[in-house]
């Protein structure tokens, strides 16, 4: 039975937990209440707690160091990662989608949340994209840049000229770049955009990967 003290209490066991098994523990419980009642009825400070996890492993990822126990496996960490980036999903707040910028390879729901950020998710995005070294991660971000336009075209909020510069920009470049994260994450941008004015960025893609297959690169 979901009380406010259960929730206190594994919302306490996931903030301070020893190891990665025991916030696991917690998570799934959480996980369920949010599941079986409500995401936005979570209480705050649980939201908060969840997005500071998140937060504490994407610091952890990027400098490298344990996310959880020196001894435990890295399988586990990758079903406790999606999980809890799936969790904080599903909060729909300005703040968890900001913890979400770097979850954008996870899923197009995930990167649909982000780019609904406008401005500060573009500038923030560009930065990760210099940074990422996965492919997977680029395609992640170049998605995220396309919504983010996409979202701003049809639903009316502003987007800068100058995020469109940017994304302009890490297109074209993305576009050039040879790369194959790089390529299909232009393709998969210029997708999601469905803007007419791009079509001659899009054709040049065309035309770059063409001349690269038949050159057998």
């Amino acid at each position: 039975q979901v009380t406010a003290d259960s929730v206190a209490y594994w919302t306490r066991i996931m903030q301070v937990g020893p190891s990665l098994a025991v916030r696991d523990e917690a998570l799934a419980y959480l996980k369920d209440v949010a599941k079986n009642v409500a995401p936005r009825s979570l209480p705050a400070e649980t939201q908060r707690v969840l997005i500071a996890e998140l937060d504490r492993v994407h610091r952890a990822l990027k400098a490298g160091t344990d996310v959880g126990a020196p001894d435990e496996i890295p399988e586990a960490f990758d079903e406790y990662y999606e999980t809890l980036v799936l969790v904080v999903g599903t909060f729909g707040t300005k703040e968890s989608a900001l913890a979400l910028l770097s979850a954008v390879a996870v899923s197009s729901g995930i990167s649909r949340q982000v780019a609904q950020l406008g401005d500060t998710a573009v500038a923030l995005l560009i930065q990760q994209l210099h940074s990422a070294t996965e492919a997977d991660e680029h395609m992640g971000v170049f998605q995220s840049l396309g919504l983010a336009w996409f979202w701003a075209d049809s639903t009316g909020r502003p987007l800068s000229d100058r995020s469109r510069a940017q994304i302009t920009a890490a297109l074209t470049s993305g576009t050039l770049s040879g790369a194959h994260g790089d390529m299909l994450g232009a393709d998969i941008a210029l997708e999601a955009m469905r803007d007419p004015a791009l079509l001659p960025l899009a054709q040049r893609l065309h035309d770059f990967a063409e001349r690269r297959l038949c050159g057998g690169q």
